[in-house]
């Protein structure tokens, strides 16, 4: 039962996007509605019911839930609850990698496929061990931020990728990754 109640807290009004958000204290919050508008300095959601538009800045974003996404994928993202709160990010890297892998996730639309992308390349750099992992880790992030640069995951996906530059002594690469960021429109400061 413990399991259901997880899952049904991943869950959504039919209709609605979720964007769980870092807040002051340290905790988290989330905000369901309709999202407005994306970019790389956060997403605009209109909350359900009276509440006003509010912009979420890039780097206070947790993570996305995208009404158009099918019921299915959404619950295999939630089954996936107990493994990121337990920091088990190999097996989160798994889930995610199994859901970019459904036939219905072709079919939703670009802004819940990226997501769903930039989890995975986000989650290969994070447990990438030995130079073949790292190499491919590079790449999914470099294919990543070139790919969409105008994108509220973009500031996060090229910060690490200038990390993980940095870190295997690609010196120049990590100069480049920074310059992007900073020629990017509207990036919150890290």
């Amino acid at each position: 039962s413990a399991l259901i109640g997880i899952i049904a807290s991943q869950t959504f009004v039919l209709g609605q996007d979720r964007v769980e958000r870092r807040d002051k204290k340290g905790g988290s919050s989330i905000i369901s509605g309709k999202i407005l508008e994306e970019n790389s300095a956060g997403v605009k959601i209109k909350p359900a019911g009276l509440g006003k538009e509010e912009t979420v800045p890039s780097n206070e974003i947790i993570r996305m839930t995208y009404s158009e996404l099918p019921a299915k994928v959404t619950l295999e993202i939630g089954k996936l609850s107990p493994a990121e709160t337990a920091r088990d990010f190999p097996m989160v890297l798994k889930g995610f990698q199994a859901v970019q892998a459904m036939p219905e996730v072709k079919a939703a639309g670009p802004a819940a496929r990226r997501y769903i992308d930039y989890r995975v390349a986000s989650l290969q750099a994070m447990v990438a061990e030995g130079d073949e992992q790292l190499k491919a880790a590079i790449k999914a992030l470099v294919d990543f931020t070139t790919a969409h640069p105008d994108t509220w995951e973009f500031p996060n996906a090229a910060r690490q990728l200038a990390r993980l530059q940095a870190d295997t002594a690609d010196y120049a690469g990590a100069t480049k990754s920074y310059e992007l960021i900073e020629k990017a429109a509207n990036i919150p400061a890290e």
